[in-house]
């Protein structure tokens, strides 16, 4: 028998339809059963599907914050971890320590206290050629060295096996040494006379097609990197004054350029003296050894001379 409407808790939703409706069947205890399990299961299911995901979540986010903070402990605990992120590859950059630091420049227009403004001596020449590192320029890298700059081994010219550097040195030398030695060859055409012309070799009416052609390329690399860096710091303008300013609506002052700008630099000294511990010595007798191998690739000298 059943038990009446006030004994089930499950007839109440039943007891408001009409009386001649056609009467619905009642669930059983069984029938119940299979619901609650059946949403047990349900549920069960997308908490399986849910909390994988969530945990993914967190989990990369976790990841990220902790990447970011890696990161940034990385880059000031590496050396020269900031240099390298926006430098070009260099074994350089693990090998000499640049220890940026901030350096005001002397912009002076009228100034003589630095050697390196002087007029032509053999003074003057040594201290230009310590910082292009004229006779100590070359250096030797390793194959890796030489793949992780962009460039291919094999058109890269070894260092011969009488150089005592194993099978895997390669001939190299470093940018800014480079950069240097042709700003050199700018200042010397500055004082033409005095370089070239006081034994009668040349003048400037018969210079022949290499002179010019070795300055414009020095012009154009010196180009390609200012333009490559891109300074961007600010120069500020002074009232400067001097007697011979007379305007007349500002005398004796004149708004000028303050180019005693203060930049961010690398320690220089440090990579010179890097440079001259490193460098193959004695270089114009072992230059002479370089001789090509045989089977060796070679490119064309179109561009080169």
């Amino acid at each position: 028998m059943h038990n009446s409407g006030e004994d089930s808790p499950f007839l109440g939703e039943y007891q408001n339809e009409s009386k001649n409706s056609a009467p619905h069947p009642l669930p059983t205890q069984s029938k119940w059963r299979t619901l609650l399990s059946g949403s047990l299961i349900l549920n069960a299911i997308l908490l399986l599907l849910v909390i994988p995901s969530l945990s993914w979540t967190l989990s990369r986010r976790s990841h990220q914050e902790c990447s970011c903070s890696t990161s940034t402990h990385d880059s000031q605990n590496v050396m020269n971890g900031d240099i390298k992120k926006t430098s070009a590859y260099s074994p350089l950059l693990d090998q000499v320590d640049f220890n940026v630091h901030f350096e005001r420049f002397n912009g002076r227009i009228h100034d003589n206290t630095t050697i390196y403004r002087m007029d032509p001596s053999p003074e003057v020449d040594a201290a230009w050629d310590r910082l292009s590192a004229e006779g100590f320029e070359i250096i030797t890298v390793g194959e890796e060295d030489v793949i992780l700059t962009g460039k291919t081994p094999g058109l890269s010219v070894k260092a011969p096996s009488s150089w005592g550097l194993g099978d895997k040195a390669y001939v190299a030398q470093v940018d800014v040494f480079h950069q240097i030695h042709c700003l050199n060859e700018l200042r010397k055409e500055i004082h033409f006379d005095y370089y070239y012309s006081q034994d009668g070799a040349l003048n400037h009416s018969s210079l022949p097609p290499e002179h010019m052609e070795h300055k414009k390329h020095c012009i154009h690399m010196l180009l390609q990197n200012l333009m490559c860096h891109a300074d961007v710091e600010i120069i500020t303008h002074n009232w400067v004054h001097y007697d011979i300013a007379d305007q007349p609506n500002r005398p004796f002052a004149e708004p000028f350029a303050d180019f005693n700008v203060i930049k961010k630099c690398r320690d220089f000294d440090a990579l010179l003296e890097w440079a001259e511990e490193n460098a193959v010595h004695d270089l114009k007798h072992k230059w002479a050894e370089l001789k090509l191998p045989e089977g060796t690739q070679f490119v064309q000298g179109d561009g080169y001379f």
